[in-house]
């Protein structure tokens, strides 16, 4: 697959359930072009969409979350989310609807 354009850090109009404003879809749906997934790429060098300084990673159905762990130590096996499958916990422990 050709994984396309994707985007970092917290989103603006996006809401906890993955309700999305039409400002904020109309890029959504522009980028998700550039995917033969049809799915806009999202990474934030963790296992999971996190909330960071108060900001948090909400996703919608659009988007498919690439985790990344960076650094020497081992994965912790508990937090790996199973790959492939919308409704998995976001870090608080919320579904996200993204795959």
């Amino acid at each position: 697959p050709t994984y396309g354009c994707g985007l970092i850090g917290p989103l603006p109009g996006i809401t906890s359930d993955g309700e999305v404003e039409p400002e904020t879809q109309r890029l959504i749906d522009g980028i998700k072009s550039s995917s033969t997934l049809s799915l806009v790429t999202y990474s934030n060098w963790n296992l999971a969409p996190q909330t960071v300084n108060n900001k948090t990673e909400w996703l919608s159905a659009d988007f498919l979350f690439m985790p990344e762990q960076w650094g020497v130590a081992p994965v912790q096996e508990d937090l790996v989310r199973p790959a492939g499958q919308a409704g998995f916990p976001d870090s608080s422990g919320a579904p996200s609807p993204a795959t």
